[in-house]
């Protein structure tokens, strides 16, 4: 008989399961993971795993019971020994006796994906219940060196290179990563629905955490809307084909997309407030959402004519903290399919040109500080101000009580930076504009610095490479001054011609210093305004 078939026959005689036991016992029976006699493994096991395979029987005889603590204890212990498809099962098992549906959902995925796995009834196990729906997660992608054993919240979860990213609830857990003697921890803060993928370094002890930049949706169905559940209202169907149109343009651009729902998983005292604009950008700040999508829905009944739905989508840059694009459609004879295959139009256009708007960052520093500044009748904050905002000309007003304001027009060109300085004088009267100093300042562009003329560039390179060539051999030359022209075998032997090149030597580094110093203050003097 195969082991599998043995092992139920076993579980049957011992009768590990009776009346009131648990349903981990229930599961370890159906995929026969009963308690095994340590004898009948070391029969066929090499000598140097009979420890380990008596571990794992013990482990099996604990969830069996139902006694959690001790199966964790084993397991790990087990694990930590040799990591195998077979123990990643049992976790998974445990896991899924606990109650801790999702990891043993992750768990279950990396024992499939182990090439090990070759049971097939453990196989059909994990595929039923990876296939069975999951609650919010997140997934985190785990890179380090080969061989190292990953835990999480101190639990044995795999081995480097994982098959597959680890499911991890939303907040916050401790990721571990050991090899040998080497172990090193990160507390990381999980997101729903968002990748993050961290890199450990066990030699210079640096974790890197990179998380995928992502779009948050939130659908918001317009006032004049029926209340969900009332003929009319926008359906399930409608909304998840809608949120899969966006998904997917999303994704197009290199996107992941989080849903209402689970962003709120990260502040859920947001939930009561999401139709203003302050806590939908609250909410976005929480979950590190690079853009942030408003879909406003108003459904309509018409029986004459079939379903129609206005659809209107409003993008939202989260730095700038204002609306990027907007554009609406209406969707006429609608189905959940025609509403996708509008909606994706929608969201690439919109998309499209919120990603390409050009942005530009704003420096405001005032004398006193504390100065309030307001961009196009828009607060903005107290100087001392830096915070990105659109390319253009917008008027800017600094004001401070007890003090004169300031008020005109400030240009920020695209991939610029902006800096206005200004000081505030005593009165309530406006003050004069040229209180106002305002630099630009290019990003990474070196034409800022000036251009020189091109004789100045010619004279001044050939001479620091010549004066560089003349002084190295005038180094040259009086290093060997004094010193024998032929080299002799015998230190003893009288030398009878020595090198005499002090003046020669003292010449060449002169001139060659000059050279070199004189080429670098032509390259170096600042250019004429």
């Amino acid at each position: 008989a195969s082991r599998w078939t043995w092992m139920r026959a076993r579980a049957s005689s011992l009768r590990c399961v009776r009346s009131g036991r648990t349903r981990a016992a229930w599961l370890l029976v159906g995929c026969g993971l009963c308690a095994e006699p340590a004898q009948a493994k070391k029969a066929s096991a090499p000598a140097a795993r009979i420890g380990v395979t008596d571990l794992q029987t013990r482990a099996q005889a604990a969830i069996a019971r139902s006694d959690f603590a001790e199966a964790h204890k084993l397991l790990d212990e087990s694990y930590r020994q040799a990591p195998q498809s077979e123990k990643l099962f049992l976790l998974a098992v445990l896991a899924q006796a606990e109650g801790r549906h999702l990891d043993s959902v992750d768990l279950f995925r990396r024992f499939l994906a182990d090439p090990g796995a070759d049971s097939s009834e453990s196989q059909e196990v994990a595929r039923k219940a990876v296939s069975s729906p999951r609650p919010l997660h997140g997934e985190v992608i785990v890179q380090g060196e080969r061989g190292s054993l990953i835990f999480v919240d101190d639990r044995p979860v795999g081995q480097l290179p994982l098959a597959t990213p680890l499911l991890l609830s939303p907040g916050l857990h401790k990721l571990t990563t050991s090899l040998g003697s080497k172990r090193q921890e990160e507390q990381y803060k999980v997101l729903a629905a968002r990748t993050a993928e961290l890199r450990f370094n066990l030699s210079s002890d640096v974790v890197v955490a990179t998380l995928q930049p992502a779009v948050l949706l939130l659908v918001l169905p317009s006032a004049k809307a029926p209340p969900k559940g009332t003929p009319g209202a926008l359906s399930d169907e409608e909304v998840q084909a809608l949120e899969q149109a966006v998904s997917q343009t999303a994704n197009s651009k290199t996107l992941g997309l989080q849903g209402q729902a689970a962003a709120l998983t990260a502040a859920p005292q947001l939930a009561n407030c999401l139709s203003e604009r302050r806590c939908q950008l609250s909410l976005a700040e929480e979950n590190q959402a690079t853009m942030m999508m408003l879909l406003h829905v108003e459904p309509s009944s018409k029986w004459r004519t079939g379903r129609e739905l206005k659809l209107r989508l409003e993008a939202l840059d989260t730095a700038v903290a204002e609306q990027a694009a907007t554009a609406e459609r209406i969707c006429t004879a609608c189905t959940p399919t025609k509403a996708g295959e509008v909606m994706g139009e929608l969201a690439s256009q919109v998309l499209g040109e919120a990603i390409g708007r050009p942005r530009g960052t704003l420096v405001v520093r005032s004398v006193p500080e504390g100065a309030e500044v307001v961009q196009a009748g828009r607060t903005l904050g107290l100087t001392p101000l830096k915070r990105p905002t659109w390319a253009g000309t917008f008027p800017l007003v600094i004001r401070k009580s007890g003090f004169a304001s300031f008020s005109r027009e400030v240009t920020i060109p695209a991939g610029q930076k902006q800096t206005v300085e200004a000081t505030l004088l005593v009165g309530d009267s406006v003050a004069p504009v040229r209180q106002v100093t305002i630099t630009e300042e290019r990003l990474f562009d070196a034409s800022t610095q000036g251009t020189r003329p091109r004789w100045r560039i010619i004279t001044g390179a050939s001479s620091i490479v010549a004066g560089a060539v003349m002084l190295g051999f005038g180094i040259s030359a009086l290093a060997v001054n004094s010193r024998c022209v032929a080299g002799l075998s015998d230190p003893n032997a009288q030398c009878m011609r020595i090198y005499d090149t002090t003046a020669p030597g003292a010449a060449l580094t002169a001139v060659g210093g000059a050279a070199l110093l004189t080429g670098t203050m032509l390259l170096a003097w600042p250019t004429s305004k």
